[in-house]
């Protein structure tokens, strides 16, 4: 498996107060990482792990509320034995800063401006650890991924035409670190065509849709756990009446 392949499997996380150099790391995760979460000051990165329990972190020195040393800290003590990278990326260079980081528990240290090539292979580097170690007892092969997301892909298919008389066109899942995102297009019956096309009222129709595949999580979780042999729960569906398409995201059940 090559690197980009590992860390689009990662869910990576970016804490920054800086707006422009937030939203510019975020477009460079967005292209080559598998789910992006940011925050704009340590408090809420806090809040951001302890609901998506992110693989990878990036994370700024100085931020209000809560500097990212204590955001590192506190996230080290709640992660237990976890395995979970942390990159600090810092305008700040003194050695003092640096030993400060390395004792709170990172993984390296990237000084500003950042040098996006030294970033993406911090990146890819981390990711391949991360993967191993999660799964050194399953570890999967190049096909065996590719293997398993057909066997969700069908499953997926084969259910949803068997509940609404109707199969999904182009298909797509993506299993990553944790979480699985199962996406499809020309999802929407008949009827719910019919009411789009006469009242374009979108609300209905997401309202119906995310009720019905949420009647249908055991049925769907079932099927992903005699795929990956792990155990997801549907965590989000989101509906777009107007474009005809739909995304399932499943997070993996951790023990504790």
């Amino acid at each position: 498996m090559s690197d980009s392949l590992y860390l689009r499997r990662m869910k990576v996380m970016c804490v920054e107060d800086d707006e422009t150099a937030r939203e510019a790391l975020v477009s460079v995760l967005k292209r080559r990482s598998g789910r992006v979460f940011a925050g704009a000051d340590g408090r809420e990165g806090l809040e951001l792990y302890r609901k998506h329990k992110p693989d990878i972190i990036l994370v700024d020195m100085l931020m209000p509320n809560m500097s990212g040393t204590e955001l590192i800290e506190n996230i080290r003590r709640e992660c237990g034995d976890e395995k979970l990278a942390v990159i600090v990326i810092s305008a700040l260079t003194d050695s003092g800063s640096i030993i400060n980081a390395v004792d709170a528990g990172i993984d390296k240290y990237i000084t500003k401006p950042v040098d996006i090539d030294e970033l993406l292979t911090t990146l890819e580097e981390q990711a391949e650890a991360i993967y191993h170690q999660k799964y050194k007892a399953d570890s999967l092969t190049e096909e065996n991924p590719r293997a398993k997301e057909d066997e969700i892909k069908r499953g997926f298919a084969a259910l949803l035409k068997k509940m609404t008389g109707k199969g999904p066109r182009n298909v797509n899942v993506s299993v990553g670190c944790s979480s699985i995102e199962v996406a499809a297009s020309e999802v929407l019956t008949t009827m719910e065509r019919t009411l789009y096309d006469k009242s374009k009222n979108i609300g209905v129709i997401k309202y119906t849709r995310e009720v019905f595949f949420y009647s249908l999580e055991d049925e769907y979780c079932d099927m992903i756990y005699s795929a990956m042999g792990r155990r997801y729960r549907m965590d989000k569906v989101l509906v777009n009446p107007e474009k005809d398409r739909l995304k399932l995201i499943f997070e993996e059940v951790r023990a504790g």
